[in-house]
């Protein structure tokens, strides 16, 4: 148990000297629509919504092209899954242990969304250390993560989402 706060307090200390080095470096965004699109949701958030329905029928794109990292709570009865993550797969330094995880922070979404409206560390890190493009996320959250933050409740995620695509559209993105 204390290994794991002082783990969580090594990776705030990773996590703050990231963003100071990340925000000297002025993000490039293409005017291009969106071909992929990489979303980060904690699991009782993804329990209670039908997110791959909700992102096809609303802003249009095949679910082939949507990839969900979700994260749950570390309990040793659980399987190792494709699409799951939990606090043990990070080490002391803010290095991702799970090589799928690894692999869809590498990947460079054309959209990045964080459904995670609850300030959680690792999300965050996630968030800040992904290769996506277009960063979206809840306003309430560190604004420094984001190139385009939504103010909304974070219980109704298809409302979020239309207010979403109602911004892409402006900005071209579909």
């Amino acid at each position: 148990m204390i290994f794991t706060g002082l783990k969580k307090k090594r990776l705030q200390n990773v996590f703050e000297k990231a963003i100071r080095k990340n925000i000297q470096i002025a993000p490039q965004i293409k005017n291009e629509p969106i071909e992929k699109i990489g979303v980060l949701i904690d699991e009782e958030t993804y329990l209670k919504n039908d997110v791959e329905y909700l992102l096809q029928s609303i802003l249009g794109v095949d679910t082939s092209a949507i990839q969900i990292f979700i994260m749950r709570k570390f309990k040793k009865k659980d399987l190792p899954s494709d699409i799951h993550f939990t606090v043990k797969d990070f080490g002391w330094v803010g290095d991702i242990n799970n090589q799928n995880l690894q692999k869809f922070v590498d990947t460079p979404f054309d959209l990045f969304i964080n459904f995670d409206a609850y300030n959680n560390l690792y999300i965050k890190y996630l968030t800040l250390i992904s290769k996506g493009e277009f960063k979206v996320g809840y306003s309430k959250t560190d604004d420094r993560l984001y190139n385009f933050m939504i103010v909304h409740k974070e219980d109704d995620l298809k409302t979020f989402i239309t207010e979403l695509k109602k911004y892409l559209k402006i900005l071209n993105k579909l």
